[in-house]
């Protein structure tokens, strides 16, 4: 990861698509390898999720307006996604307060 010193023009971005990855770390831009597949399986445990977020996933098709709006409402003002919000709810993660941090 190198720190930048400002964020590069969208022309710049575009045109290091799929080599170079610019993005926003704590406020900070910048920039690293373009992610690639692993050449190796993933873990175990890795897999095991793989059916959680999955039904997260296609739970999101199915989900009641009001409860989106709700997830949206308590993703307001943080760095959080309104999915981020719902893996969280979903491994009973306890959310109190709009600036909530995550265990690691």
């Amino acid at each position: 990861m190198v720190k930048l010193a400002g964020v590069p023009p969208r022309g710049v971005v575009l045109g290091f698509k799929g080599i170079i990855d610019y993005y926003s770390w704590k406020g900070i831009p910048v920039a690293r390898r373009w992610p690639r597949s692993p050449t190796q399986p993933r873990s175990l445990p890795v897999q095991e999720q793989w059916p959680d977020f999955k039904a997260i996933t296609q739970g999101f098709k199915t989900m009641d307006v009001t409860v989106v709006g709700a997830l949206s409402s308590m993703a307001n003002g943080s760095q959080l996604t309104t999915k981020d919000i719902a893996v969280q709810l979903f491994y009973g993660y306890a959310l109190e307060e709009a600036n909530y941090t995550p265990p690691v």
